[in-house]
């Protein structure tokens, strides 16, 4: 009908231009026996968005991304992949984002005519690039420090994969002597464990910071995180303790949020871990508000105080354990003998100082609060959740546990925490792996 009205000419014109921008798409196909559709679709806001092997969106044909029957050809819709900041370019990968690198380079220049040159990208040629010369010219320290820069980089953009790359290779490269080398070893160490947290893989991050702090005992930030890595490194005892039972649950698909139904610490304890705390605060200059970078809270480690952490870590195998275990265990494969707290920390939330905690997400597959005073001593405070069921970001749902009491929900739930109006509020935060 086109060739009848326009001549050939003008369609192929269209044609070329289509296969130039269109998306390609498939489809299930409509009956059993039949083959799958297949085509193109030219949107001309979707055809606008660039590429990148980092993609932030992927385009979904259809009413919504869970749908399980094909609805026919609607307009396309952009999801996205994670959070966006102001004025961020959206993107989209124009071919298979996890192909490796060699394999995306000659679809995007057969297809599309281009080179990529986003993050991901640059960093894994950079890689590559410094091994060749590795192999060719031997360890050097431009190369080394080269693979060092680029494991930050990779980091700090959250290629967690491309960063073990390039911080093993180093370390397997690195046999200089000197502070200069031993610096950039510990460096990479650091590292590699901070790669390895961000991937799930807890033990091997824990193995990787306690080696590096006996083997570069100089190195502050190491010898920190295996202080750490010592302190909550728990041997759970399921059999001691009653589990607590969840009565608070709110849901969005598989996330949920528990509270406890009995407290799991005892008020004699709470109030311990406060005095404790004060009198520790008092005696090395005050509450750090340093320790976090992007939410910054009015804290205390809880490994800062031996008594406070003994009292966390024989609560956290006798009774918060098993209670994650039972609330977590069957959808998250939480047991109890693969939890792990990568940080604890009591929180002084004042209604005269610093009073709430902006909306955000843990790094953390589980997250928790336990109240430690009683809601005589302050007015306002909790957990404010604001994609649960029911909730909004202008109307969160907020969870307020009495004394002893755990709140639990999965770190990618976005929270924050509510404004104390009047006194302190004391409490135990804790990010699990």
């Amino acid at each position: 009908q086109f060739e009848a009205s326009f001549g050939p000419g003008w369609l192929a014109s269209l044609v070329s231009a289509l296969e130039r921008n269109a998306l390609p798409v498939s489809a299930p196909p409509p009956q059993a026996d039949a083959p799958p559709l297949e085509g193109m679709i030219f949107a001309v806001a979707a055809a606008s968005i660039n590429h990148s092997c980092v993609p932030s969106c992927a385009v979904h044909f259809g009413r919504t991304a869970s749908d399980e029957a094909w609805d026919g050809w609607e307009a396309p819709s952009l999801l996205l992949l994670r959070d966006v900041a102001e004025e961020e370019e959206l993107t989209i990968a124009y071919v298979d984002a996890e192909a490796p690198l060699r394999e995306r380079t000659a679809a995007l220049a057969a297809l599309h005519g281009f080179r990529c040159r986003c993050e991901r990208c640059g960093v894994q040629r950079g890689v590559s690039r410094t091994a060749r010369k590795l192999r060719e010219e031997g360890a050097s320290e431009r190369s080394l420090d080269e693979l060092g820069a680029l494991g930050l980089r990779a980091l700090d953009a959250g290629l967690f994969d491309d960063a073990l790359k390039a911080l093993r290779l180093l370390l397997d490269s690195d046999s200089g002597k000197g502070r200069h080398s031993e610096t950039r070893r510990a460096d990479a160490t650091l590292r590699l464990g901070g790669a390895l947290q961000r991937l799930h893989r807890f033990d091997e991050a824990r193995a990787a910071w306690l080696e590096g702090a006996d083997a570069f005992g100089f190195h502050v930030e190491l010898q920190r995180e295996a202080a750490t890595a010592r302190a909550y490194q728990i041997a759970p005892s399921v059999a001691g303790g009653e589990a607590a039972e969840a009565v608070e649950e709110a849901r969005r698909g598989e996330l949920r949020v528990c509270s406890s139904r009995v407290p799991l610490l005892e008020p004699h304890e709470c109030a311990a871990m406060i005095e404790r705390c004060e009198a520790h605060a008092a005696a090395s200059g005050g509450w750090s508000t340093q320790r976090h970078t992007t939410v910054p809270t009015t804290d205390m480690p809880v490994h800062a105080v031996d008594s406070v952490l003994r009292a966390f870590n024989d609560a956290c195998a006798s009774r918060i354990f098993p209670f994650l275990e039972r609330e977590y265990g069957a959808s998250m494969g939480a047991t109890a003998a693969r939890l792990r707290v990568s940080d604890a920390f009591v929180v002084r939330y004042d209604a005269a100082a610093q009073r709430s905690l902006p909306t955000h997400q843990d790094d953390s597959h589980l997250s928790l609060t336990i109240t430690l005073n009683d809601a005589s001593k302050y007015e306002g405070g909790g957990t404010a959740f604001e994609d649960v069921d029911g909730a909004s970001p202008s109307r969160p749902i907020v969870a307020s546990p009495q004394l002893g009491h755990v709140v639990a929900f999965p770190g990618a739930l976005r929270h924050g925490g509510a404004p104390v109006t009047r006194g302190v509020r004391f409490i135990v935060a804790a990010f699990l792996w």
